[in-house]
């Protein structure tokens, strides 16, 4: 196995691509050589074709039946919970076990709601410390990390920049 940054090469003996949780960061590898990496655009060849399905599909935010399917017809992407074991003979797929989730609680809507604020900005305060940081907000993820950093540090209006 040949390791370059961000990029495997299996030549030199098997790889194992093991992807968690589907917010965890993609692998990408290709179909025609025994290489992997989770940067797609160092796995793109010259000649590689553009998977016009894959792209109508992404662009039109439509699911596909085959979520490993990328950009381009030769490359694809591990699954969420799913390992692919690649050699220099060939490619083996297989989808993990899903974790268990911890059976549903009985609790007031205020207590639950009380108990993720306290887990939102532990995660948080966890993550940043002190170290002064940028929040791209777009959505409900990281308008809530805008809010518990503000919680946090007591932040005054003037300490806070939002731009559009």
């Amino acid at each position: 196995m040949n390791i370059r940054g961000r990029f495997v090469d299996a030549a030199a003996g098997p790889v194992v691509l093991e992807r968690g949780a589907a917010w965890t960061a993609p692998i990408y590898y290709r179909l025609d050589e025994a290489v992997a990496s989770s940067n797609l655009a160092e796995l793109v060849r010259p000649n590689d074709e553009v998977d016009l399905g894959r792209l109508a599909a992404m662009v039109g935010w439509v699911a596909h039946r085959d979520e490993a399917r990328s950009f381009y017809r030769q490359i694809r992407c591990v699954p969420p919970f799913h390992t692919v074991i690649m050699t220099s003979h060939g490619r083996q797929v297989a989808r993990r076990p899903l974790p268990h989730i911890a059976s549903h609680r009985q609790a007031s809507t205020t207590a639950l709601a009380g108990e993720l604020r306290e887990l939102l900005l532990a995660a948080v305060k966890r993550a940043v410390g002190d170290r002064r940081v940028s929040v791209m907000v777009g959505g409900l993820d990281s308008s809530s990390i805008l809010a518990a950093l503000v919680a946090l540090r007591g932040a005054r209006q003037t300490d806070v920049h939002v731009t559009m």
